[in-house]
């Protein structure tokens, strides 16, 4: 039976990691036993993995050409790979295909990530071997250890399916697309193609893993009805991209254009939509693009009023929290603490002109501004720091000084009232101090 990938670009490693193939010149049912225990454990969430038996390898990589195995041999093989498979708990069975590749022939074994995972082989084929959990390390299979951490990280995955791999109870396989599944096969070049229209359709959905369960209670999985249905987002509340263009700074004027469809279909209008109507300067580097784009903006326009408001007001930056789930959204909006007035001065008399530190600034201040003017030791002393510093926060000042923020802000507030301390563009302005 066909697979749903091109053989050529699978061997080659052009459609499938490395790390996700297995070369085998031999048939070695223990070891291969191993290995589609690795796959279906899925570790690492790639999706399981394919071992080709027939092709050597040097380095993880294909040897061509392929060393073949002789063709009486391969119903004899299937027939043991069908035992071994039900060595493995829980029940898991791969789908095997021969084929001829460059005049050979070869097994390719699919091995998909399984369903109720962890998995356990026998260590040996021998009877009343020990069983053991068996993962993929790159392009390596291995025993988990008892007690590792590997071991630890197998039992978190039991029985968490990856989202785009779980059964969708909402839909039904009537809801999977015949038409935008051949498109799909014709355009990867499977050999599948061939066959798709020929054999049972439910046949075909499992094969390509986009449905599962029983005859009577056969159902699609969540990936099937985001590529193969012409309107996923029936299914998936939001399954659709939306491209913003902001036209000002604040966000009240903008064009928006929405894709909607199977989820291929959706990527490849907005990258050309992208290319064509947005894009009015070429960039080198894909990520610089993205970041000019500000992709992760949101559509609505309160987030860039938000932050324009908050500049043009002094205020900090605005924070935005979310958790993990979005389950709630958090917006902080610090007070620009320059604006608040100061009533009174809280530093007693006894300390100011007089104390150490404080004449000669407070002198040569006063006598540029046309007077005498009294400063205390905290004041003098900020005021130095700010001069020798004129971009220096409050929160920096605070440190330096060894007091709250409070004070900080009371002094620098104190010193505008006097005229000495001017603060020109807000949070990311800079300190003027009369000479």
């Amino acid at each position: 039976m066909p697979l749903p990938i091109n053989i050529h670009d699978l061997i080659h490693g052009m459609s499938i990691e490395w790390e996700r193939l297995e070369f085998k010149a031999g048939w070695n049912p223990e070891s291969v036993m191993h290995t589609i225990c690795a796959f279906a454990n899925d570790v690492n969430n790639w999706g399981g993995g394919y071992i080709i038996i027939g092709i050597s390898e040097k380095n993880g990589r294909a040897e061509l050409p392929p060393v073949g195995i002789e063709p009486d041999k391969i119903d004899s093989i299937q027939k043991k790979l069908l035992e071994i498979c039900r060595m493995i708990t829980p029940d898991y069975s791969p789908v095997a295909a021969p084929m001829l590749y460059e005049k050979k022939n070869i097994l390719v074994i699919w091995c998909p990530g399984g369903s109720i995972r962890p998995y356990k082989a026998p260590e040996k084929l021998a009877k009343n071997s020990p069983h053991s959990y068996y993962i993929r390390r790159f392009s390596s299979t291995v025993k988990v250890k008892n007690g590792s951490t590997d071991e630890s990280n197998l039992m978190q995955l039991a029985q968490k399916i990856p989202f785009d791999d779980r059964i969708n109870q909402n839909a039904e396989i009537e809801d999977l697309n015949l038409t935008l599944i051949k498109e799909y096969l014709r355009e990867v070049k499977s050999d599948l193609f061939n066959s798709a229209e020929k054999m049972p359709f439910a046949d075909l959905c499992r094969r390509m893993q986009i449905a599962r369960g029983p005859a009577e209670y056969l159902k699609p999985v969540n990936i099937g009805l985001m590529m193969f249905n012409t309107d996923p987002a029936r299914f998936f509340r939001g399954a659709i991209i939306e491209i913003v263009e902001f036209e000002d700074k604040i966000g009240d004027k903008f064009t928006e254009k929405i894709f909607s469809g199977p989820l291929h279909h959706q990527l490849r209008m907005a990258l050309q939509y992208i290319k064509n109507a947005v894009v009015k300067e070429r960039n080198r580097r894909i990520g610089d693009f993205l970041k000019e784009l500000e992709l992760t903006e949101g559509r609505s326009t309160g987030i860039p009023k938000i932050r324009t408001a908050m500049t043009d007001n002094g205020s900090p930056e605005p924070e935005f929290h979310t958790d993990d789930d979005r389950t709630h959204f958090l917006t902080v909006l610090p007070a620009n603490m320059d604006a608040y007035e100061v009533e009174a001065d809280e530093n007693p008399a006894d300390e100011r002109l007089n104390a150490p530190g404080g004449g000669a600034i407070g002198g040569a201040i006063g006598g540029a501004i046309g007077g005498a003017i009294d400063l205390t030791p905290k004041q003098a002393e900020i005021l130095e720091i700010i001069k020798n510093n004129n971009a220096i926060s409050q929160r920096e000042i605070a440190k330096k000084v060894g007091i709250n923020n409070s004070a900080v802000i009371k002094t620098t507030n104190k010193l505008k009232q006097l005229g000495i301390l001017k603060r020109v563009g807000g949070t990311r302005g800079h300190w003027e101090v009369a000479h």
